[in-house]
């Protein structure tokens, strides 16, 4: 933590600007209250009534995290974090119209228009009242894309949290602890969804589906709900525990629970749900030109239980994404609940409470800050909220209020002995927008008041507001472009086969079934049946294709890579005649755990085989994959120089670019650190000699005052003697008395120049603290959409393909509603 003793508007190199110091009696006291963004990595809390504040202060500190390139995720229970996008540089009446409440203004006797003009007015005057520049309001914006997230509606951006339900990554599933806590939270959200209150240890309904997605997600498969549907009905395992399943929840019960799930997913009012952007950390925390987002997920307009669904599951996607990251100090993302009220209470557990709990706990390891704001300090778990290092505190209500704060702040920070007497009686009469900032980092609580923010406070907006707001957001090119491509992948794959596999479709298309009778293969070549998750009742057909595994592994110092894959493709069936085309075929999302080699009972097989289909050919077949594999699968990583990084295998350009800006923000903090160690010895050096000024000041002028003073005295004792007839003062007292008035002058000149002396330390302590500004200043850390990002290119050496496996597979297909053939494995 620092502060500033002039009124300039502070511009410190990783410190977040969040108001001025505020005299006991309100006034401000000019000095501003920076805070260290890497103070947030032990995380913070706010705490204050309604009209305290908390929107504002919340408000400001988003901002700055966003102008030092820090990604936020901010989950908006009330609706007020959608004001974020809202920053205007030059903030007029027509540029906030749209967002003033029409009701509000015709209370006020006023047009929309003309609340807007004045409003307007009031933003542009408070702004430059607090040094706060177009300039700056147009850095914040370029510095940050802001996207209003609407779970379950199409107002602003869709989020589709059924995403979760896939796989997370070998970090996750290879930790049992992780995994499991995962799974439980994933299992709470859904099952609150359907009303369901379920017991992680004696529900049947939560015992199975946790049990289905462990055993899913340990195998590295993804799900979607409409694929654990079927699963509920039959698993693909005998038994939950020691119990067999039918013990546990026998098949009525589990048709019956299938049905719920599978109304839930029918409903039209849960089809937003599977829409839009799917929930990933990476789409939350960084847009594709590298630049941080500032993510308000805003949940205002769902019920309790969809509510606690969403943010159950947002935040056990940031766990994930937490897990596969690499230890920092420095502040890498932001995570802020703007209302914690009913997410962390004290007794009960709500499915929310252990996500939050374990980012309270661990996040600060991996560089991940956690904010909570609230207005009802009663509804906290003040155990939990003992691994926060820094609290604000505004106006409260009530005395028990006050109270219950103060006993959560002195168990946060009982090392410290926390005055609560004291405190209790500052927090008694704090005025709005006051707040008593007490942290670990600081030697003592400050009052501050919160500066003016540069985003418009409009107040929750409305869905047509939103919907205006995210309009022609660039999110929405993203999302057309990646169905765009989808569907181009499934038009060249799924939507139109080639060879026997059109022909198949195209057989059933004219309404011929498929035969349920199989052609038989040569005994040397094997076969292999991929599983449907198709949805009960679908018409499934199975097709033969060419299918190829292998394992590729890349082993280099220079630049450091060892990594490992399994590539399953497969390809058009015409072998023989002509070399397979491997690179017109196509990856298909499964292991070599999927595939059996006995024949599902009952279904549809459409195409037909090539004659020459022999072990022969399918040994031609696999060299040529080999050969396909060695020229077009490098491994392909992104490159920093400056920091020297490498990207990750899979690694997206807006992840890598992340992790790059993230790397340049160490760099700026340890130089930062030895600046102020190179800087400490000398700053005390001065301060001492500072110190050594004021005291010789202090002596001076207490000499001169008591030099004076005797000078007076003897000039009036005399003075007055003569004047009541007494004897006339001797020569030798009147030269007395002019030698003591000469020593006064003299003190009087030691005094000036003792304050001359006083007045060089100091020009010589703000020089040194201006140089350290300004060489600080220099450390500023570029954005990741400002880094130059190369690439470099990795080829499979010949021992890099471990071959396994040629052979026939029936891959299955359905037809959807638009008639297109799509796969269902």
């Amino acid at each position: 933590m620092a502060s500033m003793s002039d009124s300039s508007l502070p511009e410190r190199v990783g410190e977040f600007f969040l108001g001025r110091e505020a005299g006991s009696d309100g006034d401000d006291a000019q000095r501003p209250v920076l805070l260290d963004a890497a103070d947030l990595t032990t995380h913070a809390v706010i705490i204050g009534m309604t009209g305290s504040g908390k929107t504002g202060l919340g408000v400001g500190l988003l901002e700055e995290a966003a102008l030092d390139g820090i990604p936020v995720v901010a989950i908006d229970p009330k609706g007020d974090l959608t004001n974020l996008a809202l920053a205007f540089p030059e903030p007029s009446g027509a540029d906030l119209e749209p967002w003033v409440d029409p009701v509000a203004a015709q209370r006020s006797g006023t047009t929309p228009a003309q609340t807007a003009e004045a409003t307007a007015a009031t933003w542009r005057e408070g702004l430059a009242s607090w040094g706060q520049t177009p300039e700056r309001v147009r850095r914040l914006n370029a510095a940050r894309q802001v996207v209003v997230f609407t779970p379950g509606s199409t107002a602003g951006q869709p989020l589709n949290v059924l995403r979760s339900l896939a796989a997370p990554g070998a970090a996750i599933r290879n930790d049992p602890e992780a995994l499991a806590e995962r799974v439980q939270g994933t299992v709470d959200g859904l099952l609150g969804l359907t009303g369901e209150a379920a017991d992680p240890l004696t529900s049947p309904e939560h015992l199975l589906l946790s049990t289905l997605l462990a055993h899913q997600w340990r195998a590295g498969r993804d799900l979607t709900l409409g694929e654990l549907i079927p699963l509920v009905q039959s698993p693909p395992f005998d038994r939950i525990g020691v119990l067999g399943v039918d013990a546990v929840l026998p098949a009525r019960d589990r048709a019956a629970f299938a049905r719920k799930l599978n109304a839930l997913v029918a409903a039209p009012s849960f089809a937003p749900w599977l829409q839009g952007t799917p929930l990933a950390a990476e789409a939350l925390l960084t847009a594709p030109d590298g630049r941080p987002r500032t993510s308000v997920i805003t949940t205002a307009h769902l019920s309790d239980a969809e509510r606690m669904f969403a943010t159950t599951l947002v935040l056990n996607e940031m766990i994930a994404w937490m897990r596969g990251q690499s230890g920092t100090g420095t502040l890498r993302a932001l995570i802020y609940l703007d209302e914690v009220f009913g997410y962390l209470p004290p007794t009960a557990n709500p499915p929310s409470k252990t996500p939050l709990l374990t980012l309270l706990k661990q996040a600060r390891a991996f560089g991940i800050g956690v904010v909570l704001s609230t207005q009802n300090p009663v509804d906290l778990d003040y155990k939990a909220l003992s691994n926060a290092g820094t609290w604000f505190l505004g106006r409260l209500q009530t005395e028990q209020d006050r109270d219950r704060v103060l006993s959560g702040l002195s168990r946060a920070d009982s090392s410290a002995g926390v005055d609560t007497r004291e405190l209790g009686q500052r927090l008694a009469g704090l005025d709005k927008r006051t707040f008593l900032l007490h942290s670990v980092h600081e030697r003592a609580p400050r009052l501050m008041r919160t500066r003016w923010v540069m985003s418009y406070l409009a107040g929750p907006l409305a869905r047509p507001q939103i919907e205006r707001l995210m309009a022609d957001h660039p999110i929405r090119n993203e999302a057309a472009e990646a169905r765009a491509t989808a569907g181009g992948a499934a038009a060249a794959g799924a939507t139109a086969p080639r060879g026997a596999e059109a022909a198949a479709v195209g057989t059933s298309a004219a309404g011929a079934p498929a035969s349920s009778r199989r052609p038989v293969l040569p005994p040397d070549v094997p076969e292999f049946f991929a599983p449907s998750r198709a949805a009960e009742g679908a018409s499934t057909t199975w097709l033969p294709h060419l299918l190829a595994a292998a394992g590729l592994s890349w082993s280099r110092k220079r630049p450091p890579v060892e990594h490992h894959e399994t590539v399953i493709r497969i390809a058009d069936p015409q072998v023989g005649a002509a070399p397979v085309d491997w690179a017109a075929g196509r990856d298909v999302p499964l292991s070599l755990d999927d595939l059996h080699d006995v024949a599902p009972a009952g279904v549809a097989f459409g195409g037909d085989l090539p004659a020459d289909l022999s072990a022969g050919a399918l040994k031609d077949a696999q060299k040529a994959f080999v050969r396909w594999l060695r020229a077009e699968r490098p491994l392909r990583l992104f490159t920093h120089e400056p920091t020297d990084l490498v990207g990750r295998p899979d690694e997206s350009e807006a992840a890598f670019r992340e992790r790059a800006a993230l790397r340049e923000r160490e760099r700026r903090d340890e130089e930062k650190a030895r600046l102020r160690e190179r800087y400490a010895s000398k700053v005390r050096t001065v301060e001492n000699r500072v110190a050594r000024a004021e005291a010789a000041v202090a002596q001076q002028q207490a000499q001169s005052r008591q030099r004076q003073l005797d000078t007076v005295v003897r000039v009036g004792s005399a003075l007055l003697s003569g004047f009541l007839g007494g004897k006339a003062p001797s020569s030798s007292k009147i030269g007395t008395t002019l030698r003591s008035a000469g020593r006064v002058r003299k003190e009087a000149s030691d005094v000036a120049e003792a304050r001359k002396t006083l007045e060089r330390a100091e020009t010589e302590l703000q020089e040194l603290s201006g140089e350290l500004e300004r060489e600080m200043d220099a450390l500023r850390a570029p954005l990741g959409s400002e880094l130059e990002i190369g690439t470099v290119e990795i080829r499979l050496p010949a021992s890099g393909v471990a071959p396994h496996l040629v052979a026939v597979a029936w891959l299955p297909f359905v037809r959807d509603p638009e008639g297109a053939w799509r796969p269902a494995y």
